[in-house]
């Protein structure tokens, strides 16, 4: 499946992208002296990688891909799940209505970068990247965030969706649908 396709263009293409958010979270937040470890590892590379392998690459997948639904029908499902699952992060019902709103929208995201790209690396490096972004630098209490956190956010998934539209335009270095060049190759440049 989508797994088998290049895995270092797709951390590549998601640092880039997630520029926005370690631009601004370090500029405008603090690292987070405390940070444990343990919880850093689970909230940066565990969780992201199990609930995209989850939510994207079997279940997205499986209603998108086999059952020959919709993009919307196929990502709807898995997202309001994904979405609610986050949902324990606050006990206030507004906030916790915003969060499982934000992670929900995130969900439809990584879907639609799963999608495009056809390489599940893509929504997993984007994912594992901005929850790495989130945990070290104190960007907000969960994931919800602030108004600066939210538009770093936002410009990281608009550079994503530029990215993407234009995937067929980006230097091989940075393709991660499988269509490039030895790796070794293209950083010659």
């Amino acid at each position: 499946m989508a797994m088998i396709k290049p895995v270092h263009t797709a951390f590549l293409l998601a640092f880039v992208a997630t520029l926005p958010m370690s631009i601004s979270f370090g500029i405008s937040s603090s690292f987070v002296p405390d940070a444990d470890a343990m919880r850093v590892l689970f909230f940066t590379i565990l969780s992201p990688v199990t609930e995209e392998i989850l939510f994207r690459g079997f279940a997205f997948w499986m209603l998108y891909r086999y059952a020959r639904l919709g993009f919307w029908t196929a990502a709807l499902l898995p997202a309001a799940i994904f979405g609610l699952m986050h949902m324990a992060q606050s006990q206030e019902l507004f906030e916790r209505i915003g969060i499982i709103a934000i992670t929900g929208v995130g969900g439809i995201w990584f879907s639609w970068l799963l999608m495009k790209w056809e390489n599940l690396w893509v929504p997993i490096a984007f994912h594992v990247l901005m929850n790495f972004w989130w945990e070290i630098i104190d960007a907000g209490a969960n994931a919800l965030g602030d108004v600066a956190a939210n538009m770093a956010r936002a410009a990281t998934v608009l550079l994503s969706i530029l990215f993407t539209i234009w995937k067929d335009k980006l230097p091989d270095l940075l393709r991660a649908d499988g269509n490039q060049k030895d790796f070794k190759e293209a950083i010659k440049m």
